[in-house]
Order: C-alpha cells, then sequence, then structure tokens
C-alpha cells in the first residue's frame, strides 16, 4: 500500500507542479524533462543476491528541474531487489555545473549585448549633439567674418533663440532622449539673420551642450569598463576559470556519490553521502563523505572473470572491491593548473563500520594525509610530472607500527616526442604495508610498482604500444611475497580502408612464497573490425580471439576464446550471426570445448523497436543446449514506452553466478517488464 501511494504521488505531483508554475511569471520551481520507470523483474542474473528467481518490483525516477533559478537533475529507484554489487534502492540530488555553465554564459552574452546597444545609443546621441554644436560654432564663425566685413550692429538685450536643426533641444538632465543626427546642412551665409542673433545664448548653449558630452562620454567609459569586466568574467568561464564562486562549482552531490580521487590512485569508491568539487580563480577543492557502498566486479565470461577480476594475474585492471558499510570522508585543496601545474594537499579519513557506529563499539580508525603535485616545466607541454607522497596516522591503535611502513610514494613522469609521434612515461609507486589506501582506492598494500612504457604512432596508421610493470608484494611475507615481471605489447594497424586490425601479447613471470601461480604466464590477443557502408546498409564483420596459458600450483590451465560477428544493417532492419568457439583445459568448472552459434534479427520502425537472438551450444561438458535472449520496445505515444526483456542463460553464460543446489532448482530464466513515463517531452 505504501509503495502504491509513494507512486502515485511520484506520477501525479510534477503534473500539480507544471500546472502550478504556469501562472507565475518569475517561478520559484520549474520542472524539466522527468522520466519515471515502474517495472518487475523475476528470474535470476549476475548481480542478484537470491537464486530462486523470485519475483522483484521497481520504481525509477530521473528528473532535471530548476529551483531558483539553480538547475538540478535527480535519479533515484526504490526496489525490493538484493543485490551483490551497489544498491538496489538510492537517490541522487545533482547539481547540474553544465546546465548553469550554459545558462550563466548566456547571461554574460546577453548583458554584454546590452551594454553594447547602449554605448551605440549614446553614440547617436553624440554625433547629434555634435553636429548641433557645430552649427552653432558655424554660426558664430560667420558672424565674424561678416563682422570684419560689414561690420553689423549686434543688438543687446534679450533676442529670440536662434532656430536648430531637428527642433528642441535634448533635455540634458534627464535621460538620454532617443535623437537622431540632425541635418547638418548649414544655410547660405547671406539669409542668416545676424540682427537677430543673440550671440550671449549661443555662446551658453554651446558651453552646455559641451557639458553635456562631457557626461555622456564620462557614461561610455563607464560602460565600457563594466563591458570589460563582463568579458573577463566570460572569458575567465570558457576558460574554466571562473572569477566567481558560484560559477566555479563543477559538482555538487547529494546520495549516491563517490569520495576524491587523488593523484595516489585513479580510483574513487562509491559511496552514499555527499561530494562539494569546484575551483575558484587559481585554486581548487574537492570534498565528500558518507558511508561505502559495496563494490565488487564480476562477469558472465569465464575468461573474464578468472583472468581479469578473481585472479588479476595479468594486471588488466586495478578494480577495488569494498565489501563493508563504513564511514570514509576525503578533502582536497590545490592551487593552480590541477592538470598541469598544481600543488595540492589530501586528507582521508578512514572511519568506523556501520556496525560499529550502530553499537557504538570502538574500532580503530586511520587518518591519511598526502601533498601532490603536478609539473608541466616546459611551454610547449611536452613533459609532464605527476607525485604524491603521504602518510597514515591510526587512531586508537595500541601496537606499536614501523614508521616507515605508513609511509606511501608514486610519481610519473611523460614525455612527448612529437617530431616521431611518440609518448614516453615512467611510474614508480611504493605503498607502505601499514599505509591505508582504502578510502583511495588502493585495493593492495605492501607493495612496490614499477612501469614504464611508450605508445607511437607510425606511418600515420600504425600504432605501437609497449609496457614494463614489475609488482613486488610483501605483505605479510617479510619482503618474500608475491613478485611479477611482466611485458604487454599491443599494436593497431589501418592501412587499408575501412579495416583496423589489432593484436596484443603479454608475458608474466611471477616467483615467490605467497604466489598462485609462477613461471611464465602468457596471454595472446588479436582481431579485426571491418565496416563498409553502402547506399541503405552498413555492413560489419568483426572478430576477437584471446589465449592464455597460467601455470597454476597445480596444473597449467589453458583458455582458448574465438568470437567471429557479421552484421548487416539496413534503415528498418538488421540481422547477423555470431560463432565462439571456447576450449578450457586444466580447470575444474569448465573444461573441455564449446560451439557457440547465435543468430541474430532486430527491426526498428517509427516508436517500435526490437531485437532478438538465438543461442545455441554444443559442447563436450553441458552437451546440446539452447537459450535466447528478446528485448522489445514500443512507444504508444510521446508520454509512454514499454520495454521488455527476456532471456535464458546458457550454462557458459551462467556459469559464476548459478550454482546447482540440492535445496531448490536453479532455472536460468530471467524476464523484466517496465513502463516509462515521460513527462514535460518538450522541455
Amino acid at each position: 500500500m505504501k509503495v502504491t501511494t509513494i507512486i502515485l504521488f511520484i506520477v501525479i505531483s510534477p503534473l500539480l507542479f507544471a500546472q502550478e508554475i504556469d501562472s507565475i511569471k518569475t517561478p520559484f520551481f520549474t520542472l524539466g524533462r522527468t522520466d519515471i520507470d515502474l517495472g518487475a523483474n523475476a528470474g535470476v542474473q549476475s548481480n542478484f543476491l537470491d537464486k530462486r528467481g523470485r519475483m522483484n518490483h521497481f520504481v525509477e525516477v530521473s528528473s532535471s528541474f530548476m529551483f531558483k533559478n539553480i538547475p538540478l537533475t535527480f535519479q533515484g529507484r526504490l526496489s525490493d531487489e538484493k543485490y551483490i554489487s551497489g544498491k538496489p534502492t538510492y537517490f541522487r540530488l545533482s547539481y547540474d555545473a553544465l546546465a548553469k555553465y550554459r545558462m550563466r554564459k548566456a547571461e554574460l552574452e546577453h548583458e554584454i549585448g546590452m551594454i553594447n546597444t547602449d554605448i551605440g545609443g549614446i553614440n547617436q546621441d553624440i554625433y547629434a549633439l555634435e553636429g548641433k554644436i557645430s552649427y552653432l560654432d558655424f554660426l558664430l564663425e560667420q558672424y565674424k567674418l561678416l563682422k570684419g566685413k560689414n561690420k553689423p550692429q549686434i543688438p543687446t538685450g534679450t533676442l529670440e533663440k536662434p532656430e536648430l536643426p531637428n527642433g528642441k533641444l535634448p533635455d540634458i538632465s534627464g535621460k538620454i532622449p532617443d535623437t537622431q543626427i540632425p541635418d547638418l546642412k548649414a544655410p547660405e551665409t547671406n539669409k542668416i539673420d545676424f540682427d537677430r542673433l543673440n550671440l550671449d545664448s549661443i555662446t551658453q548653449k554651446i558651453s552646455t551642450y559641451q557639458g553635456t558630452l562631457d557626461k555622456w562620454n564620462g557614461k561610455i567609459d563607464s560602460l565600457q569598463s563594466l563591458k570589460d569586466l563582463k568579458l573577463n568574467d566570460l572569458n575567465a568561464l570558457n576558460l574554466k576559470k571562473p572569477n566567481g564562486f558560484l560559477d566555479g562549482i563543477k559538482r555538487i552531490d547529494l546520495g549516491l556519490t563517490s569520495l576524491s580521487g587523488g593523484k595516489m590512485s585513479n580510483s574513487s569508491v562509491p559511496i552514499q553521502g555527499v561530494r562539494f568539487k569546484g575551483t575558484y580563480r587559481k585554486y581548487f577543492y574537492d570534498a565528500a563523505a558518507g558511508l561505502t557502498v559495496p563494490n565488487r566486479l564480476f562477469s558472465n565470461s569465464v575468461v573474464d572473470q578468472y583472468l581479469n577480476n578473481s585472479q588479476n594475474i595479468f594486471n588488466m585492471n586495478q578494480f577495488f572491491t569494498v565489501n563493508t558499510a563504513r564511514f570514509v570522508s576525503s578533502i582536497i585543496i590545490g592551487y593552480g593548473d590541477e592538470e598541469r601545474n598544481s600543488v595540492s594537499v589530501e586528507n582521508y579519513y578512514n572511519g568506523r563500520d556501520l556496525q560499529s557506529i550502530l553499537h557504538k563499539k570502538r574500532q580503530v580508525t586511520n587518518n591519511t594525509s598526502n601533498v601532490s603535485f603536478t609539473l608541466s616545466p616546459l611551454k610547449s607541454g611536452r613533459l609532464f610530472i605527476s607525485g604524491s607522497m603521504g602518510q597514515t596516522i591510526p587512531i586508537g591503535d595500541s601496537v606499536s607500527r614501523n614508521y616507515s611502513s605508513q609511509l606511501a610514494y608514486t610519481t610519473k613522469v611523460k614525455y612527448r616526442l612529437n617530431r616521431m609521434h611518440t609518448q614516453i612515461y615512467g611510474q614508480v609507486k611504493r605503498i607502505g604495508v601499514n599505509y591505508d589506501g582504502f578510502s583511495q582506492g588502493l585495493y593492495n598494500s605492501g607493495f612496490l610498482h614499477h612501469e614504464y612504457g611508450f605508445q607511437s604512432k607510425l606511418f600515420k596508421h600504425l600504432t605501437i604500444a609497449g609496457k614494463y610493470v614489475g609488482d613486488r608484494y610483501d605483505a605479510g611475507s617479510n619482503g618474500k611475497g608475491l613478485i611479477t615481471n611482466g611485458v604487454h605489447i599491443d599494436v593497431q594497424e589501418t592501412i587499408i580502408k575501412n579495416l583496423l586490425l589489432f593484436a596484443g601479447y603479454s608475458l608474466i613471470n611471477a616467483r615467490g612464497n605467497d604466489s598462485i601461480t609462477y613461471g611464465n604466464n602468457s596471454l595472446y590477443r588479436g582481431g579485426f573490425v571491418y565496416q563498409k557502408r553502402f547506399d541503405k546498409t552498413k555492413f560489419t564483420l568483426s572478430g576477437n580471439s584471446t589465449y592464455s596459458r597460467v601455470n597454476g600450483l597445480d596444473s597449467a590451465i589453458q583458455m582458448t576464446n574465438v568470437i567471429l560477428k557479421s552484421e548487416i544493417a539496413h534503415k528498418y532492419l538488421f540481422y547477423g550471426v555470431t560463432a565462439n568457439y571456447q576450449d578450457f583445459k586444466g580447470m575444474s568448472k569448465i573444461y573441455g570445448t564449446n560451439l557457440i552459434i547465435s543468430p541474430e534479427l532486430g527491426a526498428k520502425y517509427k516508436g517500435i523497436q526490437f531485437s532478438s537472438a538465438f543461442n545455441y551450444l554444443r559442447s563436450q561438458q553441458f552437451s546440446n543446449q539452447y537459450g535466447f535472449s528478446f528485448t522489445l520496445s514500443a512507444s504508444p505515444g510521446k508520454h509512454f514506452t514499454w520495454y521488455m526483456t527476456a532471456r535464458r542463460w546458457l550454462p557458459t553464460d551462467a556459469l559464476n553466478f548459478i550454482t546447482p543446489d540440492v535445496d531448490y532448482p536453479i532455472r536460468p530464466w530471467f524476464w523484466e517488464l517496465r513502463l516509462k513515463i515521460h513527462l514535460n517531452v518538450l522541455k
């Protein structure tokens, strides 16, 4: 009942708000594009903790809106699902910095345009007034010339004012009039009635007009100064170095976000909390605090899961796994260009876990501080140096620890050889055993890392990249832990039109007491992509293959995976076929050869789109099996879209998350149905 009430409120309230704000000239709240998803699913998939296939329900909301002229976005999800990684129920309220940048830029450009209009209007008035002064000067000059010849008698006393072009003289005491440039054609001298001229009055008017000109020129100078300030703000905004504090805000998150990413690690730990990031003049800042969110990495591919996610033998990624919810915080304050020339101070606090907080239990916490820098000493920008050094100070820890074990440092140097189209780099990182890198996404402690590599482009079509990576893990092993030394090479070739070729090779030598492998471990990879466009048709043919050999403690493990795929896409229709050959040796969970053939068919017409694939498996281990995948979306109108997804997993796909259990059978099915409601689709 509560969920139904919440759903109705979410659906109806935007409509009420939209009707309410229409009658307000300057709205306090403006609702933009909003999508609301109502859905249900059942079955099993890789991120579900419950493998019984029960039905789940969820509501998702995504909206952009304005609150007091501040652009914001909201994303939220309410669900009874149970996830292995991430949160099925969450929300995130974010400041839309890009939208604010566009608004601020348009505002400054509009203000500069208005100033230009004002300056242009004043200049027109100045030209008109200067014309009248010139005419009066002309009268005086003509009078002096005639006086020298005819010596006319000048009357005294108050005479009539001279008739000037364009009617009345402008009112100089108030608003600048919208005058036009007068007709400055002077009358013939013999037609001027000098007897009626009041020379004192003319001289006084010239003086008065000249004072008005000085005021108007002063106003132009003031407007020009204001314009220069606006242009300075606009240039600073475009250069991402805004002069104002509000203009420099890049990110404000409330809810699901991440900790600040420092120079010691490239990873960011997901949290539920707050984050605030931005720049002010030559300073930059980044602060965050909250509870960590479970974060794990897994894949439906057996090869990917074994090589990269579980064993990480070939060090393809540096993913940080989070299993506990604990309080963490971070703050970074720096000066300079963050990406090129800067210095910053970073602080990370790793607090108690959630259970200790709830039960008020004492627990050792860590406070880690780093000093980091970036340096680009050459004007050409070819040389780049970055580094960081830090220390962890435990709080509430009674155990005596070695000072050097609490330290960490890293430095990286990159140099670009422009003429050779080559970049070389080197990096060294040392993390002490007692240095706490949890909140920085460092998944290992007590290791020394060396990395040296290059990337070069030859003949405009050949790209070669290579690197050496050495790691030494000595945690709990007195310096005799796992030691790995590896070489990685990758090549890309595009000399043939429409064809991309790529290949790679990795060789890792491992040894040590804590080693999960030993000796030489090799990984070969290669493939191609060919694309050809015709009148209304696109043809794609691609291939990808990997072969790996890992020396385990008990036996050698060999994995072969070859994928070939072809696809033809027309304007409304596409079809193709995928063939996948697999061969596993030395593993108990999966073994033998597998051949998977998957024909695909899809179509797209107006508001309807679908794609489908039938998967046929012929296997030594699983005999003959079948599976399929199907997705359908249909939009009966601009405010509604239906989505449907269904899948039957093959045993090779579900091997990592479906384990036979004696208590209940596992059915390898998954389906999901959702209705997406679109509000304010024109905004």
